[in-house]
Order: C-alpha cells, then sequence, then structure tokens
C-alpha cells in the first residue's frame, strides 16, 4: 500500500506525520527530521518518498500548495479513473492553523533570512499542534487494514 501524507507542502506538517506514522519521532522536536523545511524536496511537485513502514507500506508526503482538498480529490479520483486497486492507496491530508502562513514563509529567499524564518515558524506552529497531528495519524494507523 501507499500511504501519502498531503498538505500546503511536504516538507512540513506532513513530513511530520509521516515520521509519526514511521515511529520516529514521539515528541516535538523537528531538529533531526531529514528533510523538515527543506523546501528544495517540494519544487518538483512530484510525491516525496519517506521510508517504508515494517508491514511494506511505502509512506509519502506531498505537497499541494494552499488548494489541499481539490488536490485530494483530483488524486483520489484519477486513482479511481484509472482502476488503481481499492486499498493500495490511502491519502491522509494533514491540516494546522496557520499552514498558509508557512506556505507563504517558505518562499522568503534564503538570502534575507528565509530558511531562518521557515524554521522558525514551522517548528513553533507545527509544535503546538503536535499531540493533534499524532492523534490524526494515530485514527489513520487504526483505521489501515494489514
Amino acid at each position: 500500500m501507499k500511504i501519502i501524507f498531503l498538505g500546503t507542502s511536504g516538507v512540513h506538517h506532513p513530513l511530520i506525520a509521516a515520521h509519526i506514522f514511521l515511529g520516529r519521532l514521539h515528541k516535538p522536536d523537528f531538529r533531526f527530521v531529514r528533510g523538515f523545511c527543506d523546501t528544495y524536496h517540494d519544487e518538483s511537485g512530484y510525491p516525496i518518498f519517506i521510508d517504508q513502514d515494517q508491514d511494506g507500506n511505502q509512506v509519502y508526503t506531498l505537497g499541494m500548495g494552499t488548494e489541499t482538498e481539490v488536490g485530494y480529490k483530483s488524486i483520489k479520483n484519477l486513482a479511481d479513473l484509472v482502476g488503481y486497486p481499492e486499498g493500495e492507496l490511502k491519502l491522509k491530508t494533514i491540516s494546522i492553523p496557520g499552514e498558509r502562513l508557512l506556505y507563504y514563509a517558505a518562499k522568503i529567499p534564503k538570502i534575507i533570512g528565509g530558511q531562518y524564518v521557515n524554521q522558525y515558524l514551522s517548528s513553533y506552529l507545527i509544535g503546538k499542534e503536535f499531540s493533534r497531528i499524532k492523534e490524526e495519524v494515530d485514527e489513520l494507523r487504526g483505521g489501515l487494514t494489514h
């Protein structure tokens, strides 16, 4: 199965959700999360492969910009249209208050401190929502059939 965590960016809150899902993140300390706030990975528009879980599920993140619900519906409808087997693709939108602010902060050029602003703001906002993100991930995990 392919599991894709969707959000405004694939390297912010969806990345944190993916690491929680994989059992690698138990507290809001993002210093060692590979790729956190690295907007270079989002530029291609392709899903970002994070890793495979113990059951063989492939875990991805995908940044959808400011229209995450439209992106979710588009992917779901396309999977249905091309006959992708039910149960082989699980999409989970991860949304937090201030996610649009993160989206725009990530666009600030590095030369004027954009990376610092991006990391500071992201760590703060996602840290505040960490327990709720964890609850959403646990809910997803509970709904998966093995």
